[in-house]
């Protein structure tokens, strides 16, 4: 008598007509038969056997189950979030590779993606609003300290408008090329392919785009815009735009 354990990181997909099993921890997707589904429903409710049928060696083969336990999980969330939070950690598990490995794989892994980083700026179609030079002294006059101290969340407005300065001045400090150029990249001989602003990125591919709603500012037509970072300048989407909707998109915060 032995006993059969189900691979606890296994879910079930239909597409195009055809079942499909994925295995969430090691990253892999099998086209799986009726058979094999009834048998894994099987091992789940009666894990006993007396001996290996030849469709228990194909699901021990492709790690489906197998003749050993599996490590207790400990998961007090639900199953939704177990699969996904499996599922985006690294296959081998942190395997140590050398400083010279790691290099050529980081090296490689940009030969691979450059060409899609050809188009880093993103652009939308609208009509372009212009924005005035950021006005920086009153952040230069500001320690790190005060900033962090002063900073909260309000959801009470006295209801100023917000000058085009002032507005200028929040884009470019928090998603603008505050850094300009990267000329050590191109000293040393490499492309210029990321960009750097007042936040890190892996890679410096910042994939975050930022999207304004715009209601009391000075000069601008309330109404959505995207901004531009490397142009700074706004593209107006839309000036379908109200309270109630907003707050519906932030549940219900504003």
């Amino acid at each position: 008598m032995m006993n059969l354990y189900l691979n606890p990181h296994l879910f079930f997909l239909i597409k195009d007509g055809v079942m499909i099993v994925w295995d969430a921890k090691n990253h892999k997707q099998l086209e799986i038969e009726d058979i094999y589904i009834q048998r894994l429903k099987e091992v789940s409710k009666t894990p006993s056997v007396d001996s290996l049928s030849p469709i228990d060696q194909d699901l021990i083969s492709e790690g489906l189950i197998q003749l050993e336990s599996y490590d207790e999980i400990v998961w007090e969330w639900d199953d939704l979030s177990r699969i996904y939070h499996t599922g985006v950690q690294d296959i081998d598990g942190g395997v140590y590779l050398s400083e010279e490995m790691w290099v050529n794989e980081y090296m490689n892994l940009c030969d691979d993606i450059k060409e899609d980083l050809q188009t880093l700026y993103y652009s939308r179609e609208g009509d372009q609003v212009a924005l005035p030079d950021p006005n920086l002294s009153k952040m230069e006059n500001m320690s790190l300290w005060k900033s962090l101290k002063q900073r909260k969340t309000s959801r009470c407005f006295n209801g100023q408008s917000v000058t085009l300065e002032e507005l200028s001045t929040l884009l470019f400090a928090s998603f603008g090329l505050i850094h300009g150029s990267w000329d050590e990249l191109a000293s040393k001989g490499f492309e210029e392919i990321g960009y750097r602003r007042s936040s890190p990125s892996g890679g410096a591919v910042h994939p975050v785009e930022a999207y304004v709603f715009v209601f009391n500012v000075e000069g601008i037509v309330p109404g959505v815009y995207h901004y531009n970072v490397k142009g700074h300048f706004l593209t107006r989407l839309s000036t379908q735009i109200s309270h109630d909707e907003l707050q519906q998109s932030l549940c219900g915060q504003f």
